[in-house]
């Protein structure tokens, strides 16, 4: 689940950056100067744009484009600050004079790093000098006029991903470091070969990017400039908005695989989606190995030595509909098929439920994103899947209710209001703040609930946007108890338009189909919570808290630069609350479990082992004695982590409802999944303390 999430977090962030078509020659002067006006117009906080936001904007872009120092050199910035307190103007003036210096000399950048890394690879290194890398950008230079200083600093990094190599993982700590110093460097010629192909094809995807160089340049300028708004205000064209789209649908275009990567580093199909295209050809099958991707129009992509993120990524990053892809079978059968995008269900996007049977009968549903039909009343969004859920789930006699949200990122703002609604009977849920000052109530106006029971929601650092304004929601009407650890802390919402200053916000159908310069994401309101507080910032705080080992107090809104500032309204809410909940006695049960229970314990005793090994710790010893006892010590709390996230018994079982398993035993695909969830479900110790603390609350009513 945290492999997926991670990986949906970074194809979300590429998806963002292609913004604009190869097709046409784009005049990116105006279309900078018409972003700006955009955002001016419907930004719910616009920036004045001014030498300041200029300077900001300036060093945004450079460090989009080289965030480690790797490519230009203290030449070059000082040749490009020329424009620092200049972009204002440009944007203003719809010049793109500073844009095309910057796309013409990072591209000889790039072609002198690619040079650069077939020399310093011709050879070995030497790995028992004692040489250093600091790794943090903020403690880079750029480099000297001295052609001595990239070839120093190149080989440091390539030396570091070696030795990073050489002790990557196999099955244990102990196999992995099993291997003496001797014979790891046996290995050093193959692993030279592999670092060359992976750096120099990630020059070669900016170089030959599906959309173009220049216009992936350009992509980032824009992003710049919106991002200096606020970090949710984005840019993207038609292709990357129906890929957003899907992001949040339980529909959406896909050539039906979906992807994971085995202990040698292979990518592999795992599973084929049932009537997809992959499944519709009858050629492919779960368990062929990934060699070769090529879109029309680009060069073959080989994808030798390439992980999980590095495919997905490519997958994501082209606009056609249409991929030639080869693979290798379990026989070492080659083939190569041609796959063309079909809208069909995503299932990873869909809410799930089971039954969690124990000495109580809890019911336990996972919704992972909050999905909407986008204008297609066909399909449900998610707060009516949940409704027909919990139907079900209750018809199999429930006593209490786990909701999951945690990893769910947001999406519409409407179905997290109508699924506060199934557990509100009637009454305010959430003000609005406008542009121009004005706050508006948004409010419940069904009569009823759908469910009334005992109820657990389950949150942590990962959920954001629309998952918090419903934790905000049970929360001030003492409706669910809140488990888990402090939500991401966004409390904004976000509209996408088409590029076009005469647009009206409300009626954009029309705008929509002729769009041709892209679409824009733009903050335009805030919300509060009906106490008047906000979130923004500073997340929701959980009633019961539990350790959290994903350190997901490193990843919040607070983290990211130019987000708006926390604050209040004043506006007055009349709301009734519900009797008062048991926290503080929950609470202190939960505590004591948790300090009692050896995977909690061991849990705590890795974050702070961690958080020691690495506190102020900038530079990396690439001596490979020294690398290879904190690497040896880095990876035994990583084993530790992943063995003390997993539950070796349970007071309960996992069973799907009476209603899914007939369903289940006509739909394999669906079957396969389903055993992979409730697996998943069974060695996660958060939904077993989560069962724990419902259980207690029931107990405690029944007093």
């Amino acid at each position: 689940m945290i492999k997926k999430f991670i990986s949906t977090v970074l194809l979300l962030s590429l998806v963002f950056l292609n913004i604009i078509s190869a097709q046409n020659k784009i005049d990116y002067g105006n279309q900078a100067f018409i972003l700006n006006k955009m955002l001016d117009k419907f930004h719910y906080d616009p920036i004045v744009l001014n030498d300041k936001t200029s300077a900001d904007i300036f060093e945004s872009f450079i460090k989009d484009l080289d965030p480690y120092h790797m490519y230009f050199t203290y030449k070059d910035i000082k040749q490009l600050k020329a424009y620092e307190k200049k972009i204002d103007n440009e944007i203003l003036n719809q010049s793109d004079e500073f844009l095309l210096k910057t796309t013409k000399l990072f591209k000889q950048r790039l072609i002198d790093t690619d040079t650069l890394i077939s020399t310093l690879l011709q050879k070995p290194f030497d790995f028992y000098e004692n040489d250093t890398l600091i790794f943090e950008r903020k403690d880079t230079i750029y480099f000297t006029d001295d052609k001595t200083e990239p070839e120093v600093k190149w080989k440091r990094w390539l030396k570091y991903q070696m030795l990073y190599y050489l002790y990557e993982p196999v099955s244990s700590v102990d196999s992995t470091f099993a291997l003496s110093t001797t014979e790891l460097l046996k290995k050093e010629s193959e692993i030279r070969k592999k670092i060359k192909i992976k750096n120099k094809r990630s020059i070669k995807k900016i170089l030959e990017n599906p959309m173009g160089y220049e216009n992936y340049v350009a992509s980032i300028y824009l992003n710049a400039i919106a991002n200096r708004y606020d970090p949710h205000t984005l840019y993207f064209t038609g292709n990357d908005k129906e890929n957003f789209k899907s992001g949040l649908s339980p529909e959406g275009l896909s050539f039906g695989i979906t992807l994971m990567e085995n202990d040698n580093g292979d990518v592999y199909i795992s599973q084929l989606a049932l009537g997809g295209p992959a499944w519709k050809s009858n050629t492919l099958h779960a368990g062929d190995k990934l060699v070769k991707i090529k879109f029309p129009g680009v060069e073959v992509f080989d994808l030798s030595y390439s992980n999980l993120y590095e495919v997905e990524e490519i997958l994501a990053s082209s606009p056609s509909k249409k991929m030639e892809i080869t693979v290798s079978t379990a026989n070492g059968q080659i083939k190569t098929v041609t796959l063309y995008k079909e809208k069909i269900r995503l299932d990873e996007n869909l809410v799930k439920s089971y039954i969690l049977k124990g000495d109580k009968t809890i019911g336990y549903i996972s919704l992972p994103d909050f999905y909407t039909n986008w204008g297609n009343t066909n399909i449900n969004g998610c707060a009516n899947d949940i409704a027909k859920e919990i139907i079900k789930l209750k018809k199999e006699n429930i006593e209490g209710l786990i909701l999951d949200i945690r990893f769910n990122g947001g999406g519409s703002m409407k179905e997290a209001l109508d699924l506060a609604g199934i557990f509100i009977d009637e009454g305010p849920l959430c003000i609005y703040g406008e542009k121009d000052g004005k706050n508006s109530t948004e409010k419940d106006f069904n009569r009823g609930t759908i469910y009334n029971g005992p109820l657990v929601l389950m949150i942590n650092g990962y959920s954001a946007s629309a998952s918090e304004m419903l934790t905000g929601v049970l929360q001030d009407y003492n409706r669910a108890v809140i488990v888990g650890n402090k939500t991401f802390g966004k409390a904004s919402m976000q509209i996408v338009l088409p590029l076009d200053t005469t647009v009206n916000a409300y009626n954009i159908s029309k705008k929509e189909k002729e769009a041709e310069l892209g679409f824009v994401s733009v903050t335009i309101e805030k919300f509060y919570r009906v106490t008047g507080a906000s979130h923004q910032k500073i997340g929701v705080k959980p009633d019961i808290k539990l350790p959290d080992f994903l350190f997901t107090d490193l990843y919040s809104e607070a983290k990211y630069d130019f987000a708006l500032d926390n604050d209040s309204v004043k506006k007055r809410v009349f709301f009734t609350k519900l009797p008062k909940l048991p926290v503080n006695e929950l609470s202190d049960l939960s505590q004591t479990r948790v300090k009692n229970d050896t995977f909690f314990r061991k849990i705590n005793k890795t974050y702070d082992s961690i958080s020691k090994l690495y506190a102020n710790d900038k530079t990396i010893l690439l001596n490979i004695d020294s690398f290879r006892k904190k690497e040896k010590e880095s990876f035994r709390f990583v084993y530790n982590l992943k063995n003390y996230s997993t539950r070796l018994s349970l007071s309960y079982s996992v069973i799907n409802n009476k209603y899914d398993n007939k369903v289940l035993q006509s739909d394999d695909i669906w079957k396969e999944s389903n055993e992979v969830f409730i697996k998943n479900i069974r060695e996660d110790i958060y939904i077993d303390e989560s069962y724990n603390i419902i259980r207690d609350l029931i107990n405690l009513r029944n007093d």
